[in-house]
């Protein structure tokens, strides 16, 4: 129970964010097979003996790993920063959603944490209905560019970065790693349609087996999905543009294509791999702890 307390306060510490003793329970990270569930009172004996050797440390509630007190002025910054802009992804999210194939909306990254620097974007996952992807995703760039909102190399600050899109037939994130059990059980809904972030879960719970307290997995696993409507094998006139979008947009991304993952029912951008360096940056900290 000890590394795996420690192990969560280092990966927390990546983002410079010091965790309350509930959030520790709840963001506790499952390492090897061990129990199948946890000791609330062995977590809170663990909890006082790693305080007794100075392993960690704790300031107005806040637990982090020794030597990185100044991280809990940054995450109090940082709540009031996301804030602001959580507020303005609602208004923004709120226009958006009037698009009839986006099922939903939810923001990523340090701002769903509540740690987004003042200088960030404002990323926006969506779920779009199926065959709508490419026809969504450009009418979404289009009123972000025309309304000066859509997140530029050089005009980064509070701008939107529909950094990922798919659609609902295609709701399982991969690959099933600890970044991005933390990405699904992080995500905020700020538009919800047709039970679409329950499905997600149920979805995802592959997620669980990574952070297993966290209570958002008590979404019925076992819950029939609605049926979803029967596609017309006849094409509709937005079926057409909807393949003409696709092909527009990934003509005029030939040119700038790096790392963008992209299918017909998957956009996936990549400014810059935050998994690897993520990933690889965790388990340096987890060596330092001496946690294999």
């Amino acid at each position: 129970m000890k590394e795996r307390i420690l192990a969560t306060l280092a990966y927390a510490d990546l983002f410079d964010y010091p965790l309350k003793k509930s959030e520790i329970w709840s963001w506790l990270i499952k390492r090897g097979k061990g129990e199948s569930k946890d000791s609330k009172k062995e977590f809170e004996a663990s909890l006082k003996d790693l305080l007794k050797t100075k392993s960690l440390q704790i300031i107005s509630g806040f637990y982090f790993l020794s030597g990185r007190k100044e991280i809990v002025k940054i995450r109090k910054k940082r709540e009031k920063v996301s804030k602001e802009k959580i507020e303005k992804a609602k208004k923004i999210a709120k226009v958006l959603q009037i698009l009839p194939w986006i099922r939903l909306i939810g923001i990523t990254g340090g701002l769903a944490r509540n740690n987004a620097n003042s200088g960030d974007d404002i990323d926006f996952f969506i779920i779009t209905q199926i065959k709508r992807l490419w026809l969504t995703r450009g009418l979404v760039a289009l009123f972000l560019t025309l309304t000066g909102l859509y997140r530029r190399k050089k005009k980064i600050k509070d701008q939107i970065c529909p950094n990922m899109l798919i659609d609902e037939s295609n709701l399982e994130i991969k690959p099933h790693d600890l970044f991005m059990s933390h990405e699904v059980a992080l995500m905020k809904p700020l538009v919800n349609k047709n039970e679409i972030y329950d499905r997600f879960l149920r979805t995802n719970l592959w997620a669980k087996k990574f952070l297993p307290n966290l209570s958002k997995w008590s979404v019925e696993s076992d819950k029939k999905d609605k049926k979803q409507e029967p596609l017309l094998k006849k094409k509709t006139f937005f079926d057409w543009l909807e393949i003409s979008a696709r092909k527009t947009q990934l003509s005029y991304m030939k040119s700038k294509r790096t790392k963008e993952i992209v299918t017909s029912n998957l956009i996936k951008f990549h400014p810059e791999d935050v998994r690897e360096r993520v990933l690889g940056e965790y388990q340096k900290r987890l060596q330092k702890l001496k946690i294999s």
